[in-house]
């Protein structure tokens, strides 16, 4: 496999797990809203916004998920990625001669998106975690369907 295709097929990876940070922030955000609903309920009338989280961009859903009490520190990171995510998706795959024939400069970039793809792999896992605490926790509350 050429370097181009393997550049290229680390671009494509890192950006599916951009796709899944972001399905994961929309769960996160639902379930949330969900909690929060069940936790005031009778007590004050909760109207979550008609959000449409699938409009949102990146950065919106992160600015959305610590306003419910996501996890700050996560947020902080994910803002960090959000100028990486856009290049990425807008000009990763447009290469110029040179920079294609150039096996250094593709050697770096693969071994960054190497180590980026890895990064975000830690983002999934600590949303998922946070999707499976606040599951649980919303199955617990007290005017819960699951009860």
């Amino acid at each position: 496999m050429s370097n181009v295709t393997t550049y290229f097929d680390w671009v494509q990876k890192c950006l599916f797990q951009f796709q899944w940070i972001e399905v994961s922030l929309k769960i996160a955000i639902s379930i949330s809203q969900a909690l929060i609903k069940e936790r005031v309920n009778g007590a004050l009338e909760y109207r979550p916004g008609k959000e449409k989280l699938d409009k949102y961009t990146l950065g919106r859903l992160v600015e959305v998920y610590e306003r419910l009490g996501g996890d700050l520190a996560l947020g902080q990171e994910l803002r960090g990625h959000i100028k990486v995510r856009n290049a990425l998706a807008h000009e990763a795959f447009i290469l110029n001669e040179k920079e294609q024939r150039d096996e250094v400069f593709l050697g770096r970039r693969i071994a960054e998106l190497q180590a980026l793809y890895d990064k975000l792999g830690g983002v999934v896992k600590a949303l998922h975690d946070r999707i499976t605490a606040l599951d649980a926790m919303l199955n617990k509350a007290p005017n819960s369907e699951a009860d």
